[in-house]
């Protein structure tokens, strides 16, 4: 049975915090008072890249992991089967 020695983010962060300020936001301020600027995070706010939306019929997604796998593997085939032929 294997066993490891792991620890919770939460629990590491907390430790960390007690020893330095590594993971602490200065700017934060928890009222909406003070001049900090803040991110939008409304739905409506959010504007999504034409990139992830966009599909062309020739490639398909562009940004599909399987496909462009699948492709590179293909790309490799190919490769070592023209080192093995041999020309005459």
């Amino acid at each position: 049975l294997y066993c490891c020695n792991t620890i919770n983010i939460w629990d590491y962060i907390t430790k960390v915090n007690r020893e330095s300020a590594r993971f602490y936001y200065f700017l934060y301020s928890p009222s909406n008072d003070s001049c900090v600027l803040r991110p939008p995070y409304k739905i409506f706010s959010l504007d999504i890249w034409d990139f992830y939306l966009s599909k062309t019929l020739e490639t398909g997604c562009p940004y599909d992991l399987d496909i462009g796998l699948a492709e590179h593997e293909e790309h490799l085939n190919d490769v070592e089967l023209k080192q093995r032929t041999k020309y005459i």
